[in-house]
Order: C-alpha cells, then sequence, then structure tokens
C-alpha cells in the first residue's frame, strides 16, 4: 500500500501525517515495524500483516 494514499484515507490528527510520514521513511530497510517499508522511486510503501480465517460451526 502506498503511504499516501492511506494517510488520505485515514483522519491523523493535526500534525500526525508528517510524524507518520518521517517514521515510516525511517524505517525503510529497518523494518522495526513489521511492515516491509521501501522507497519506490519517492513513495513510501508498505504492506499489512493480517491473516484471515474462515469457520464454519457445524450444527
Amino acid at each position: 500500500m502506498e503511504l499516501e494514499a492511506a494517510l488520505r484515507a485515514s483522519f491523523p490528527e493535526p500534525g500526525g501525517a508528517d510524524r507518520l510520514r518521517a517514521l515510516y521513511r525511517a524505517d525503510v530497510g529497518v523494518d522495526a515495524l513489521g511492515v516491509g517499508a521501501e522507497l519506490r522511486g519517492d513513495e513510501v510503501h508498505f504492506a499489512y500483516p493480517i491473516v484471515i480465517l474462515v469457520g464454519r460451526k457445524r450444527g
């Protein structure tokens, strides 16, 4: 996911978007956040680590 697209879809507090940009840019090549932040040109991209489980209850 591209960071700016994620920020447009969220509602960070005033100044929060700038702090998030700095946090994600600092994490490129480090992966301390666990989201695999990387630069693609001038854009920061990352991935949400998720698992989706589906089940059905019998009966």
